[in-house]
């Protein structure tokens, strides 16, 4: 049998220390030196722990599934506690998650759907123009936070952009005309600014039906209960009869 010494022995566990030692820093965790997963693998659920590793990057990237992009409710968390924004990338688009602007942690599904129209269509009771875009997030309601989303110029294909706009769609079929909540970067690119989880249409021809706003929400008047209808109209008509008494 072959004998070691005792200082090959000791420069044998040393290496097996440092080895050891690499293959915890390049572990998934430390999504810096490995990732875990790449745009050929991308999360399907994102979750603190990741979030906590991506923004150890001066600017932190999370790529995550088309279909079922879910970001845990302690991964917005720590996005919240930062100072940095995230930005999910997925193959057809991004979303950058500022922490300024999350107003509720809370999970949140960033699946989503762009579609170019190359011919008339109709979305959710409304008539959709030829060659304009459809974003439909697969969640519904308030996303919690402003998400600013980049749909890639190869999908905004002909777009006059000196005439584009951001309609949101309503569930009933209300259409408003957001206010500056498109805008186009340097490569053509088109980024939005939502809140609220709907159907929005970029495009450059009016669509029928649209009001202006500048919020998520249609504009709309305020509708009263018929109760306090009833009740406002009483209260105008006794303030009425007691002022033609005092006179």
């Amino acid at each position: 049998m072959k004998k070691f010494s005792g200082k090959l022995i000791a420069s044998l566990f040393t290496v097996a220390v440092m080895a050891s030692a690499a293959t915890v820093t390049a572990s998934a965790v430390d999504y810096t030196e490995d990732p875990g997963y790449t745009p050929e693998k991308p999360a399907e659920v994102v979750t603190e722990e990741t979030i906590s590793a991506v923004l150890k990057q001066e600017e932190p990237v999370v790529y995550i599934e088309t279909k079922t992009a879910t970001v845990k409710e302690d991964a917005i968390g720590a996005i919240a506690k930062s100072e940095k924004p995230v930005t999910f990338e997925a193959p057809d688009y991004s979303i950058t998650v500022d922490p300024a602007k999350i107003t509720e942690v809370k999970a949140i599904n960033l699946a989503m759907t762009i579609t170019a129209t190359e011919e008339k269509a109709e979305v959710d009771g409304v008539a959709v123009p030829a060659n304009a875009v459809v974003i439909a997030p697969a969640q519904k309601g308030e996303f919690g936070m402003t998400l600013e989303v980049t749909v890639p110029a190869k999908s905004i294909g002909n777009i006059d952009k000196t005439k584009a706009a951001l309609y949101y769609i309503a569930d009933n079929g209300a259409v408003t005309k957001m206010k500056d909540a498109l805008t186009f970067d340097k490569d053509g690119n088109a980024v939005i600014s939502i809140s609220h989880a709907s159907k929005y249409v970029v495009s450059d021809t009016e669509i029928k039906g649209t009001s202006a706003g500048g919020s998520d929400t249609p504009a709309t008047g305020i509708v009263l209960p018929v109760a306090l209808v009833a009740l406002a109209g009483s209260s105008v008509v006794a303030s009425a009869i007691a002022a033609k008494k005092r006179k």
